[in-house]
């Protein structure tokens, strides 16, 4: 079941399903086929009654995988279904996992404790899957690693786009880190100051973020 799901094999996962495979069935480390899965077959899994909101012992959830796809049906299909849109990792202070290693290295994820569906969404530079999750209920104000919250990651991007939406839904422009660094100072030290980071730094501002230039 694992393999046919990772290899998006609609009819070899239907065809285990006709045999009495268990759906649900775990690995070593806890992962379903379901959290496994590529697009496809995420979608099949959901639909013949795969529990939504299994995780593994990291706390990695088939909705934290899916927000990484190049579409949102299978997210769209596992929060219809009950999903956990915040959901969050369970893991040490930084997990390089790569759930599929043993069928399929095309899905590395860099984990974090305290990350969760929106973190990874914003962290690739998904757009429409932020979209979704904030209309399914993702707090926008979430603290992930070190009291970061998705804002902060996302002044990261040269893409605005989930900047905007975060800032549209409420996202608390004052909120600090760790370090007592706020999203703005953030966007003031990301690399080099380039065109997109002065964006990022307007946007901001026009919000209320206080800052001090020097």
């Amino acid at each position: 079941m694992y393999a046919a799901s990772v290899n998006d094999s609609v009819e070899c996962v239907n065809l285990l399903i006709a045999y009495g495979a268990n759906i649900d069935a775990r690995d070593n480390d806890g992962t379903t086929a379901l959290i496994l899965a590529k697009s496809e077959c995420m979608c099949l899994l959901v639909d013949k009654g795969a529990d939504v909101n299994a995780s593994n012992k990291i706390g990695l959830t088939a909705l934290m995988r899916a927000v990484t796809f190049s579409n949102t049906t299978p997210m769209e299909a596992l929060l219809d279904n009950g999903a956990d849109v915040n959901a969050c990792i369970n893991a040490g202070p930084n997990t390089l996992y790569n759930p599929v290693s043993q069928y399929n290295a095309d899905s590395i994820l860099l984990l974090r404790y305290g990350m969760n569906a929106l973190c990874l969404a914003v962290g690739s530079d998904k757009p429409d899957s932020v979209r979704l999750l904030i209309k399914k209920g993702a707090d926008v104000n979430v603290c992930g690693p070190d009291n970061e919250t998705a804002l902060m990651r996302s002044v990261c991007s040269p893409d605005l786009a989930c900047l905007k939406l975060l800032l549209a839904n409420g996202a608390d422009v004052n909120r600090v880190d760790n370090e007592g660094k706020n999203a703005i100072s953030i966007a003031f030290e990301y690399f080099e100051f380039g065109i997109e980071t002065y964006r990022d730094i307007c946007i901001l501002a026009l919000y209320g973020t206080p800052f001090d230039a020097e």
